[in-house]
């Protein structure tokens, strides 16, 4: 029984050194990561946006920007529409994924990436190869 007790007092105990460890890794790297000059454009693009949808009340106000529903309208609405090169509409998706995993959501798992992005990539795509090919 005591050799029972003992065990899982070392498990409670690794789990909350673990936590602790977790923490304070998640810590400095928030406190000491920046994005780049890209990731900071789209990040300001998509806040843009989700701000100019809350002002017209097209969707909900709320403390967060990477919400699913936001997330998906950017792309949906904007991202689809862009003229610029596959990887450059893809970029987009990792621009806020680093501010979701650094800044806005930290601590909770956030994933940029759904089946509506996926898809706004995909139209952006054909978008885009349907205006160079009105320049030939």
């Amino acid at each position: 029984m005591a050799n029972s007790l003992s065990h899982a007092c070392r498990q409670a105990d690794l789990s909350h050194r673990l936590n602790d460890a977790q923490a304070a890794n998640i810590s400095l790297v928030r406190n000491n990561s920046t994005a780049d000059k890209s990731y900071q454009l789209e990040w300001k693009r998509f806040q843009e946006f989700i701000d100019e949808e809350r002002d017209k009340n097209n969707i909900p106000t709320g403390e967060k920007y990477l919400m699913r529903e936001n997330v998906d309208l950017f792309f949906s609405e904007r991202v689809s529409k862009y003229t610029v090169v596959t990887d450059s509409a893809r970029r987009v998706v990792s621009a806020l994924q680093w501010h979701s995993d650094n800044q806005e959501n930290p601590t909770k798992k956030f994933t940029v990436e759904s089946p509506a992005v996926l898809g706004a990539l995909q139209a952006q795509k054909i978008h885009r190869m349907s205006i160079d090919a009105t320049k030939i």
